[in-house]
């Protein structure tokens, strides 16, 4: 079987990248494929690697830390019984795999399930590691809920460049920038303009970026947040003034 993978615009000719060979089921005997890009853009077949390897990293868990010092919990990967659920290597001496079910959601997207997991977690300092933004503008609202927690957000990690955010130390700081003084809830409104300027469900505006809509919304804050009069449902006080913030954006 054929499947058209993507079609590739490169000097002004038309590239169509196929890939031969269908794949059912993903397990320990599969050869890797010849291109692994190929291979996740079917979104079938990633599917099946997800639920492969979460099954596996809770196997692994079992059987390298036998003393309990570190516990594995993996959550979003499953599509059979365990869909929703989250499963950890907590085991009760015996080997066994556990249902987490302070842990379990049935969130789609796991930006939004990892600060279901910070939250939920007994733990005092929590490192998030993702190089995607989309947590980090998730998990803003979330920093004044957490009681004494600390929670980190590792943004890249490699020989020469670690980045961490301390959320909380962010948040405080935001609350003190002059431009925001103005917000009675600058993270939601940061929030609501880094939804609304394009994201995972929402069609972005071409040729505008979100570096330059925060810059825009941080020097314009006070006017693009002033008078909502206009707005007569409260539900809609939001759009308007993401549409204050584009004009200025514009003009």
């Amino acid at each position: 079987m054929v499947q058209v993978l993507r079609i590739l615009k490169d000097q002004d000719e038309y590239m169509i990248l196929y890939q031969k060979k269908t794949y059912n089921t993903v397990s320990s005997d599969m050869l890797l494929p010849n291109n692994c890009r190929n291979f996740l853009n079917v979104r079938d077949q990633k599917r099946k690697l997800v639920n492969y390897r979460s099954y596996q990293f809770i196997t692994l868990s079992l059987q390298r830390l036998q003393n309990h010092e570190c516990v594995v919990v993996t959550a979003g990967g499953f599509d059979d019984v365990n869909v929703d659920k989250a499963l950890g290597s907590l085991g009760a001496g015996d080997g066994s795999i556990v249902e987490c079910y302070h842990l379990n959601s049935n969130h789609e997207e796991g930006d939004t399930r990892v600060w279901l997991h910070a939250i939920q977690s007994k733990s005092q300092r929590i490192i998030i590691y993702s190089p995607d933004t989309d947590k980090f503008i998730v998990g803003l609202p979330f920093i004044d809920s957490i009681g004494d927690k600390t929670i980190y957000l590792q943004l890249k990690d490699s020989c020469f460049d670690h980045q961490f955010v301390d959320m909380r130390m962010f948040s405080l700081q935001m609350s003190n920038d002059m431009c925001l003084k103005g917000l009675s809830k600058s993270a939601d409104c940061l929030q609501m303009v880094y939804i609304a300027s394009g994201c995972d469900f929402v069609s972005f505006f071409h040729g505008y970026g979100k570096k330059t809509f925060f810059y825009v919304f941080r020097q314009n804050a006070d006017f693009i947040s002033s008078d909502l009069s206009i707005c007569d449902d409260g539900n809609i006080q939001g759009l308007c003034a993401f549409f204050a913030l584009f004009y200025v954006y514009i003009s």
